[in-house]
């Protein structure tokens, strides 16, 4: 028997979600890049196979001892694999919304910097008490975190309605939502008077009542349940320090200020009286990072020579990145996608390590043309350190670049799975597949939209949000206008200043869906419901019954379809549950009908069929309608959304905004984890809203996208405190031709000869 090949990684007969017997070779120390469009198989293939062979082979080197303490991955069905190498996994989570995490914190640059102050400040006080986040270290006003919210009556009640108008504009308390319940069942309020005619005293009980247990008398609620003000409640969850994904949601109901105690710095006075070379730990976290890079290497001590070294590097790293403006201070919850992504690199490129395989997922995502180029600079970094590079991309930058492309498809969902071709991106420039068309510029070019004659403007003045420094701008009612702009400039900070401006605006933000088995598109996007109702009306019987959460839910797997089996030392894998055959519901369950289906039935409809199968359901029907304009028409209603990839996830996320009806929509980036192809789909979309009046305005780098806007507006001209100003403004035709764009030289490959 040949021995393997030790020049590549080998997979063969893969067979995992879409994929049908795949197999792939991944050369050794080269940048290979695996491309198709959204839902192809790409993240099945690179990370639910390939990362998780690798891993498993790497936790099985530990102790038996050692892996016990270690979750082992699930092991994916493959016939043979070969060649793999130590992985490392650079994704696109988020790196937290902690309001306590910082720049310094989440690149470890802070924990260093203390460890200087500890051994060389004066005078000389235990580490901890340079921390923000432990008792010792944290300023007792602000609890460490360096503002104080007070909450604005204005933002978050309507005086003018009543509780039962829907006076409390948090969407948490909605009309007939549970808080709303609670605060009827109490019988403390008046329900029909408008809160601008109640008593002082009455309004501040409604914001600012301790918790209580109440006891209630009205049918159909809990009989006991916990009262507590509307503001008290909301400073809870925004104390939470897991950084809840409703944490940005709920700061725009309250002020912002600085704490009077600790200036902003967080920290106990006795950690701000300790100097080192003049300096403060607060004034060296204020630094940039080539300030702070000179402070540090100014340090003559020879005790302090590691510690030095250690910190000198991580702030390289990030000037390596393009992010020599930050500062170790600036909070988490302020960074962009774009500058996410960065961070997230630069701290890899800290390891010595060599013979890795780098697997990055999308390294282009939410950045500029301009700072993509920094980041094929580090690629090549990576590799030529001895490592592998495998990408899931569809940026044509990152993709020119590789050394090897790996296409899936043909299409998405049941129709790909399959590897279409393989090659360099010179072989890929005649081929006629997506690859192809995404590396030809004569295939690429794209006509802009014919000019209009723009009568209506949305008008905003003295935006002054985190770095925006605009004091007027105008943005065309029933258009599509892209803003753009290097990463930092401001583009998420000026949605959210919009959003502020226009309470009844709908924004689709950055953050991801948390997936779990349990979520499908008809929970995600609430008109599973609709379904459940149709099945319950014709039984006679209640909605719960055919809900898999709920009372119709298996007893074996509780509803989930599948079980896991522990093998110990081998890790865990999921089997389908015994008892309903992966069909979640119990027996009795699954012999109602509805059009002669049972409600497991449903659930495997594909969209495309769904749309035929519901012809009532109003909610149903606009769902269904939205997610086939996306191109989303192969997905099964009840397929988990652990299961969607990135850039299907990032399609039912803008669905779910543009499900609501509002006059502006302000979205962050909506083509991201999309490839070229599907962007067009998007496009197609967002267009449908422009011609029934509405006004889309969406921050985005993708230039396949831009190029179809009817109005773009460039945000700069640098990031953090040198970005923030209106660059250039106009349609695509003005933008190319403007000199003080910077966007333009990129975006004049994508756009028709002659435009």
């Amino acid at each position: 028997m040949r021995p393997p090949s030790t020049d590549q990684l080998s997979v063969t007969g893969v067979r995992l979600h879409n994929l049908k017997s795949v197999s792939v070779s991944i050369p050794h120390f080269r940048h290979t890049v695996c491309t198709g469009v959204s839902g192809c198989g790409k993240s099945s293939l690179v990370f639910d196979c390939i990362y998780a062979l690798c891993e498993y082979e790497l936790l099985q080197s530990l102790s038996t001892y050692a892996r016990g303490a270690i979750p082992l991955p699930v092991v994916p069905d493959v016939e043979h694999a070969s060649g793999l190498l130590p992985p490392v996994v650079i994704d696109q989570a988020d790196l937290g919304r902690n309001p306590r995490s910082t720049i310094g914190t989440s690149t470890e640059a802070y924990t260093f910097l203390r460890l200087l102050f500890a051994r060389a400040a004066v005078p000389v006080l235990d580490a901890s008490a340079f921390s923000f986040n432990s008792p010792e270290g944290a300023c007792p006003a602000c609890r460490g975190l360096g503002q104080i919210l007070t909450p604005d009556p204005e933002r978050l009640f309507d005086l003018s309605k009543s509780l039962g108008e829907g006076a409390i504009r948090h969407r948490a308390w909605k009309v007939g939502g549970r808080y709303w319940n609670i605060i009827k069942a109490t019988e403390f309020f008046e329900m029909d008077a408008p809160l601008g005619q109640w008593p002082k005293e009455k309004l501040d009980h409604l914001m600012h009542a301790a918790p209580a247990e109440v006891a209630n008398r009205v049918p159909g609620f809990v009989q006991r349940f916990t009262f507590e003000g509307v503001v008290e409640r909301l400073r809870e969850r925004l104390a939470d320090d897991r950084g809840l994904d409703s944490a940005d949601y709920d700061a725009q109901f309250f002020t912002t200020q600085w704490c009077a105690t600790c200036g902003g710095t967080r920290l106990q006075q006795r950690a701000l009286a300790c100097r080192l070379n003049g300096l403060n730990i607060a004034d060296a976290a204020g630094l940039a990072v080539p300030e702070l890079k000179n402070f540090v290497r100014s340090l003559e001590m020879s005790t302090l020579a590691t510690v030095v070294d250690s910190l000198s590097r991580i702030l390289e790293n990030l000037e390596m990145v393009e992010l020599s403006y930050l500062t170790l201070d600036r909070p988490i919850t302020t960074v962009s996608g774009g500058e996410m992504q960065r961070i997230k690199i630069a701290r890899e490129l800290g390891s010595r390590l060599m013979g890795i395989l780098y697997i990055l997922d999308e390294p282009s995502r939410g950045l500029h043309a301009k700072n993509v180029e920094a980041v094929n600079s580090i690629i090549t970094k990576l590799k030529e350190r001895g490592n592998t590079i495998l990408s899931v991309e569809h940026n044509r930058a990152v993709v020119e670049l590789a050394d090897n492309i790996v296409e899936l498809g043909p299409g998405a969902g049941s129709r790909g799975g399959q590897i279409t071709e393989t090659g360099t991106p010179a072989d890929f420039k005649n081929s006629s597949g997506p690859t192809g068309r995404l590396l030809s510029a004569a295939k690429q070019h794209i006509s802009p939209p014919p000019p209009k004659a723009f009568t209506e403007w949305h008008f905003f003045s003295d935006l002054r949000r985190n770095n925006l420094k605009i004091e007027k701008l105008k943005i065309p009612r029933a258009a599509l206008t892209c803003l753009v702009g290097v990463s930092g400039a401001g583009k998420s900070s000026l949605l959210e200043e919009m959003q502020l401006r226009d309470p009844a605006s709908v924004r689709v933000a950055q953050r991801q869906i948390g997936a779990s088995v349990r979520s499908n598109v008809c929970t995600y996007l609430n008109f599973f419901d609709e379904i459940r109702n149709l099945f319950a009306k014709k039984a006679n019987a209640s909605a719960s019954l055919f809900a898999f959460n709920s009372d119709g839910a298996c007893p074996e797997c509780g509803g989930r379809g599948s079980i896991t089996l522990d093998l110990h030392f081998l890790g865990s894998a999921m089997a389908p549950c015994r008892t309903c055959n992966g069909k979640r519901y119990r027996a009795e369950v699954l012999g109602y009908t509805w059009q002669d289906r049972n409600i497991s039935e449903v659930l495997e409809l594909p969209v495309e069929e769904a749309a035929t199968f519901f012809r009532e359901g109003k909610k149903i029907r606009s769902a269904l309608e939205l997610l086939l304009g996306c191109g989303l028409g192969y997905i099964r209603l009840g397929q988990s959304l652990d299961t969607f990839s990135g850039g299907e996830l990032q399609r039912v996320k803008l669905i779910y905004g543009l499900n609501d009806p509002t006059a502006l929509y302000l979205l962050d980036e909506p083509s991201r984890g999309l490839h070229p192809d599907d962007i067009e789909r998007i496009v197609s979309l967002l267009r449908t809203l422009t011609a029934r009046g509405k006004t889309v305005v969406a921050s985005e780098h993708s230039l396949d996208l831009v190029a179809r806007a009817d109005w773009v507006v460039e945000l700069g001209p640098g990031a953090a405190n040198a970005g923030g100003k209106v660059i250039a403004a106009g349609t695509v035709r003005e933008i190319i031709r403007a000199t003080t764009s910077i966007t333009a030289q990129y975006l004049k490959s994508y756009v028709r000869p002659g435009t």
